[in-house]
Formats: structure tokens, sequence, C-alpha cells
């Protein structure tokens, strides 16, 4: 595996979204190369850091504006 090849799969290893081969593929080159294990490891801090961070929930009238479409967005374009 090459640089250029690990580094698009971090984050989905990381997520536990590889399989097997692609995981140990991805954890040997880490353990050869300097650069993508200093990122792997950025990567695993930096998911550490979102996963102790507070949650605030959205406020009720934020969260229905989010979930609903806007009401033109099924109107057909004039023509």
């Amino acid at each position: 595996m090459t640089c250029a090849e690990a580094e698009p799969l971090l984050d989905a290893y990381l997520d536990g979204e590889l399989d097997l081969m692609r995981s140990l593929d991805l954890e040997a080159h880490a353990r050869r190369c300097a650069a993508c294990a200093a990122a792997l490891e950025t990567e695993k801090q930096l998911s550490a850091a979102v996963a102790q961070a507070p949650y605030y929930r959205a406020a009720p009238s934020l969260r229905a504006r989010l979930q609903s479409p806007p009401a033109d967005i099924w109107r057909r374009p004039a023509v």
C-alpha cells in the first residue's frame, strides 16, 4: 500500500468500516511509514476530542426547519 492509497482510507479505518484485509494492509503501511502513522495518530486524537465534546441539541424550531424541505422545492419552474 502506498501513502496515496492509505490516506483516503484513514477515516474509514478509524470508523471500523474497512474489511479485514484492507485494515491489515493499512496497519502494516502505517508501521513502515512515519508520515501515515502520524496522520493516523492525529485522526485518532481528533476523533477522541470530538467524542468528548459536549453535545448541544438544536432548538426545536431549527430542527423542524432542517428536517423539512422548503415548500417550493417541489414546484416546477414556470415555462
